[in-house]
């Protein structure tokens, strides 16, 4: 047989499996071995294919991955799988369940706001009860005076803030609750109680020690003084940059947080970029897929 004829024939028999495949993509899932069926037998698979591959994430070709069912099970399992075939009807099905993941996986972070919204304002209510009323009993009566020994006014302000910042992150107008996201809350109230603290600050006295500290904390609760926190940083600014250095200082790093933490043009920039790191988390974790070539369709998770 001449090498013309053989090429023409390879391409015939790849055609012809192609077309198969892409006639049954629809029903394969539900074939046996081929899809899941339940929670059971998902564990099971995944007790399999860790035995089989080990623990150790590595680099993984699925070759004729189909609707990734392979596949979407070793990026669960931490492996970074690229997936091969010739079906581009099934690869889109692989792909369409890859997009369900991460829709779940957005679906599940609202949830999370929403959660943390409902707790932020429940913490808040309860702090306004414990530092306006004496209905919070002696726990409620020791938070307050705690809070404000440590943010001086701001401690009256803080129930109040959390409360607005959960109304906030309820209805979406800020990033989505993260680690980040309290940092940013810390540091904005941080900065109010240093920036209250500044009309305490003696210019002529701005050597600090502990007992000096302490004192910090008592005036606060007083309201003489802006907390012990407050107080602190104040006393370092004031000695480091001046009071109008200070005043700089805090303005300028209560406003970048604030475009951090609410719904802004920055907020949405940095949150696009913590959506790419997460795609590439997924990688590990829930299986994104992406058309790998032309000539040879492929999917990467």
């Amino acid at each position: 047989m001449c090498p013309e004829v053989k090429q023409m024939n390879d391409k015939t028999i790849k055609k012809n499996i192609t077309k198969l495949w892409n006639q049954a993509y629809i029903n394969y899932d539900d074939c046996y071995a081929h899809g899941l069926k339940s929670e059971e037998e998902k564990k099971e698979w995944l007790r399999f294919l860790r035995k089989v591959i080990g623990k150790q994430p590595c680099s993984i070709l699925d070759v004729g991955a189909g609707t990734g069912f392979v596949s979407l099970l070793l990026a669960e399992l931490g492996h970074n799988c690229k997936g091969v075939d010739l079906s581009e009807n099934m690869l889109s099905k692989a792909k369409e369940k890859a997009q369900e993941i991460q829709a779940k996986k957005k679906a599940d972070k609202r949830v999370i706001d929403e959660i943390w919204a409902i707790i932020a304002i429940a913490i808040g209510a309860f702090l306004a009860v414990a530092t306006f009323t004496q209905g919070a009993g002696k726990v409620g009566e020791a938070i307050g005076l705690a809070l404000k020994g440590v943010f001086g006014l701001m401690g009256y302000v803080l129930p109040f803030y959390l409360i607005i910042f959960g109304v906030l992150l309820f209805a979406r107008k800020t990033s989505h609750f993260s680690i980040q996201t309290i940092i940013y809350l810390f540091v904005i109230l941080l900065m109010l109680a240093t920036m209250n603290s500044i009309r305490f600050v003696d210019q002529d006295k701005l050597e600090l020690s502990w007992q000096i500290m302490q004192g910090f904390y008592a005036s606060g609760v007083k309201l003489t003084s802006g907390g012990f926190l407050g107080m602190i940083l104040a006393t370092l600014l004031v000695k480091g940059f001046g009071a109008a250095g200070c005043w700089i200082f805090t303005l300028v790093l209560t406003f970048i947080c604030l475009l951090l933490l609410i719904n802004t043009p920055v907020s949405r920039f940095f949150e696009k970029i913590s959506d790419k790191v997460e795609e590439r988390k997924l990688i590990k974790e829930h299986a994104h897929l992406d058309i790998a070539s032309e000539d040879e369709q492929g999917i990467q998770v």
